[in-house]
């Protein structure tokens, strides 16, 4: 099965504020690029389990938390 990862636009504009900010901006892509690709395809073994539905992922150097 396949899910659809939907950003909040807050957080989209966040994480393209941090990319431009990145002292390596493509290593900051390829970690977001890889979190959204896991986040497709097995969303809940994703990162680790924190309060209620709420997990956090790092791919260094991208953290984020997502329900």
């Amino acid at each position: 099965m396949r899910y659809t990862v939907v950003w909040k636009p807050e957080a989209e504009r966040r994480l393209a504020e941090l990319w431009m900010e990145a002292d390596d901006p493509e290593r900051f892509a390829d970690a977001a690029n890889l979190i959204e690709r896991e986040l497709a395809i097995a969303p809940a073994s994703v990162g680790e389990q924190r309060v209620g539905s709420i997990r956090v992922v790092v791919v260094p150097p991208v953290g984020m938390h997502f329900r």
